[in-house]
């Protein structure tokens, strides 16, 4: 795990204040992931002239 995800994380516990283990999240859905395959095909074009900015994982 990087230092940016351990970082993430450990920002997601506490603004949601819940106790979420490393593999409760581990087993979560790809939100991100989603968002980019949910904007890619609503782009006016479709996927290919969708504009993604990459995030470092």
């Amino acid at each position: 795990m990087t230092d940016q995800v351990a970082a993430d994380r450990k920002v997601a516990r506490e603004v949601i204040g819940a106790d979420i283990s490393d593999e409760e999240f581990d087993k979560a859905p790809d939100v991100l992931g989603n968002v980019y395959r949910i904007a890619a095909e609503k782009a006016p074009h479709g996927r290919e002239s969708a504009r993604v900015i990459a995030v470092d994982p």
